[in-house]
C-alpha cells in the first residue's frame, strides 16, 4: 500500500497503547458480542438516577454486569493500566460493532470518536462525516487518504483537493458518493408521468 510510511496517516503513539489496551480487555472479557458501550467509569458503583435517560440506565447495568462476571480479570486489568487515567475520557470508552467476524481490534476498522473507540467489521465501512473521525486500518495502524476517501465516494482518480487535508476530509465527509448520486439522477430521469 503506497500510503502505510506516510506519518501523517499512521496512528499516534496514544493511539496505538489505547488500542493495545482495549486489545487485552477484549481478549480476556468472558463474551465476544458486546452489543453495548464499553464505560469503565459504569464498572464500579455508580448510581442510576431517575433523570438519566432510559438507553444510558441500561447501558450502566449492562457494564455493572460485564464487569462482575469479569471482576477479578477485570480488576488486574484496570490496575496493571492504572485505572485508564493516563487515556484522555474519550479513550476509557470501547465500542465493539464486529461481532463475531473478528477477533481482534488490528483486524477492523477503528474510529476514535467522542463517545470512544468504535471498532467494525472490516467489510462495514462508517460513514465519513464531516466532523473529521477518520476511520482507521487496524491491519495497516493508519487511518485512511484522502485519495482513498475519494475512491470510497466514487470521485474520479484525475479529481483533487486544492485544500489542506483537513479540509479536503470535512469536505468527503459532506459529500454524497458519485455513483449512488448518478444512479439515483438517472433513476429520476426516466420516471414516466
Amino acid at each position: 500500500h503506497r500510503y502505510d510510511n506516510c506519518e501523517s496517516l499512521k496512528l499516534s503513539k496514544c493511539q496505538t497503547k489505547a488500542l493495545d489496551v482495549w486489545e487485552e480487555f477484549y481478549k480476556i472479557i468472558d463474551t465476544k458480542v458486546i452489543g453495548f458501550p464499553i464505560w469503565e467509569e459504569y464498572f464500579f458503583e455508580k448510581s442510576i438516577t431517575d433523570d438519566m435517560p432510559d438507553w444510558k440506565k441500561d447501558f450502566i447495568v449492562k457494564n455493572k454486569q460485564l464487569y462482575l462476571r469479569n471482576k477479578s480479570k477485570i480488576d488486574k486489568w484496570l490496575k496493571k493500566y492504572n485505572y485508564l487515567k493516563d487515556f484522555i475520557p474519550t479513550y476509557r470508552k470501547f465500542e465493539w460493532q464486529a461481532g463475531t467476524k473478528i477477533s481482534s481490534i488490528w483486524d477492523g476498522i477503528i474510529q476514535f470518536r467522542p463517545s470512544g473507540i468504535r471498532v467494525k467489521e472490516p467489510t462495514t465501512f462508517p460513514a465519513l462525516v464531516a466532523i473529521v473521525q477518520i476511520p482507521y486500518i487496524g491491519k495497516l495502524k493508519r487511518k485512511l487518504s484522502v485519495q482513498e476517501c475519494l475512491s470510497l465516494q466514487s470521485f474520479e482518480k484525475a479529481f483533487s483537493f486544492t485544500c489542506d487535508d483537513f479540509t479536503a476530509y470535512k469536505e468527503l465527509g459532506n459529500s454524497i458518493n458519485v455513483t449512488v448520486l448518478k444512479e439515483v439522477v438517472l433513476k429520476l430521469l426516466s420516471i414516466d408521468e
